[in-house]
């Protein structure tokens, strides 16, 4: 049973917090994912972490943190991540989500 917070929520344009939170959450496994799988297939032709972090002027052991796991990388660290393993200029694209309602 919805609330009244909830009800008006929902008419108000507002988005309710819990779904800002599952999505910010999916989008960062997103971009982690993005992330590892291109350093992946760099990996595959003998690219390494120690190649990744002197790229980007980084210790070994802060790509190793990276990599690890989804984690709130900012914007910048992203773009250098993919620009230093692909040597290509990132790129987007976004496509409509289902709602999950």
């Amino acid at each position: 049973m919805s609330t009244y917070r909830q009800h008006q929520e929902r008419h108000d344009g507002q988005i309710p917090l819990r779904r800002l939170a599952f999505f910010r959450n999916r989008f960062r496994e997103h971009i982690f994912d993005l992330v590892l799988t291109e350093f992946k297939k760099q990996a595959q032709r003998g690219f390494s972490k120690r190649d990744l972090a002197r790229r980007i002027n980084r210790g070994p052991e802060q790509i190793t943190r990276w990599l690890a796991a989804p984690s709130n990388l900012t914007l910048d660290t992203v773009s250098d991540l993919l620009l230093a393993i692909s040597e290509a200029e990132p790129t987007v694209s976004l496509r409509r989500l289902n709602r999950l309602d």
